[in-house]
């Protein structure tokens, strides 16, 4: 009987212990970025009504750990020639990489290759936070 009510002892501390690491894990609320917090796609209507399935519809999720921010370089080019398809009035057309440039130096040297390559005249690097 002794060794039962130690049994349930035990038990109870653990119970306890759970629920304290429930209660110390907080979550943040952060505004979705896939539907700019509308919690709905108008583009995917056609599937589950347009709902966004990053966010569940809510417009919102609540995240364990905060966003980090991730650094990305973007590169834009002017061209002179108003007959190149990418002539853009006189200013400069920004493009991307694949995913951006992770580095300054990276973007810069991807820009200054690109343009011997596609006729440009000049190049602009351009830094763009993102949240991950």
């Amino acid at each position: 009987m002794l060794v039962i009510l130690k049994l349930f002892d035990i038990i109870a501390l653990l119970n306890q212990a759970t629920e304290q690491k429930k209660m110390t894990k907080q979550l943040i609320k952060v505004d979705c970025r896939k539907c700019d917090n509308t919690g709905f796609i108008n583009a995917f209507n056609h599937v589950k009504r347009g709902i966004c399935f990053q966010c569940s519809g809510h417009g919102f999720q609540m995240l364990k750990n905060k966003p980090r921010i991730q650094k990305r370089y973007r590169i834009g080019f002017l061209w002179a020639d108003k007959d190149h398809c990418n002539y853009n009035n006189g200013e400069i057309l920004m493009v991307w990489g694949a995913q951006g440039y992770a580095s300054l130096p990276a973007a810069n040297r991807k820009a200054e290759a690109a343009m011997r390559i596609n006729g440009s005249i000049e190049y602009l690097v351009e830094l763009v936070k993102e949240e991950i």
